[in-house]
């Protein structure tokens, strides 16, 4: 399926520390660096609107776009490598971009996407435990899938798809371990009923007897 393609625009960043970051995020933008493919490293000044824009398309991080940076070259095919968010407030604080080469086979994590309702959850109430979200592949750019899709609509309670049961493109070569569990079903959880246990009956008289007791044996020692 091919990848959609955007379009994102940068300038050069001048400044460096602390404090530039600090001033680009008061006029609404973020500190970046664009690299890779061999060539030397571009600091730059992004608009985190942007950013985030390619990070809500289905591809997410593995999205494939043009980088146009004002002033400077034109950066056909560029992937988000990393970003860092604010512990507190979640917004963008910086990014890093890499550029690709539609030559070189590249290694990335793809999203497992699950697909139809297992008759284990529908028919026997059982439960879905999805475990493995994401698997790591390696492929060109251009084979690149937006995700992998599991139809779960078959699955009954106890049945598990692994990693190697996924189904891809011949020309897509998955990296994590077969045996791994990307999904399965288990039995519904059966709520513990306390059963009350049975006071035995206490025979008329036995706390009687057993409270007199003791003087008849002093009598009998008397005696």
């Amino acid at each position: 399926m091919p990848v959609e393609r955007q379009v994102l625009k940068a300038e050069v960043r001048g400044g460096f520390g602390k404090g530039e970051a600090r001033r680009l995020r008061q006029k609404g933008f973020i500190p970046g660096v664009v690299y890779g493919s061999k060539k030397e490293s571009i600091p730059l000044v992004i608009n985190p609107l942007d950013i985030e824009r390619v990070l809500s398309l289905e591809t997410g991080e593995n999205t494939i776009f043009q980088l146009k940076i004002s002033g400077a070259e034109t950066i056909n095919q560029v992937m988000i490598k990393d970003f860092q968010l604010d512990p507190v407030t979640s917004e963008l604080l910086h990014v890093d971009l890499l550029r690709i080469s539609m030559e070189t086979r590249l290694r990335v994590a793809v999203a497992i996407v699950l697909e139809g309702e297992a008759k284990g959850v529908e028919i026997d109430g059982g439960i879905i435990e999805f475990t493995q979200r994401e698997v790591e592949v390696e492929c060109f750019p251009q084979n690149l899938p937006e995700n992998i899709t599991v139809n779960i609509a078959q699955l009954n309670i106890g049945d598990l798809v692994r990693v190697a049961d996924l189904k891809v493109d011949e020309k897509v070569k998955i990296l994590s371990p077969p045996e791994q569990v990307i999904v399965s079903v288990a039995a519904p959880e059966v709520e513990e009923v306390a059963v009350a246990e049975e006071e035995e009956e206490v025979p008329e008289g036995a706390e009687l007897v057993e409270k007199e007791k003791p003087e008849e044996e002093t009598k009998e020692k008397k005696e």
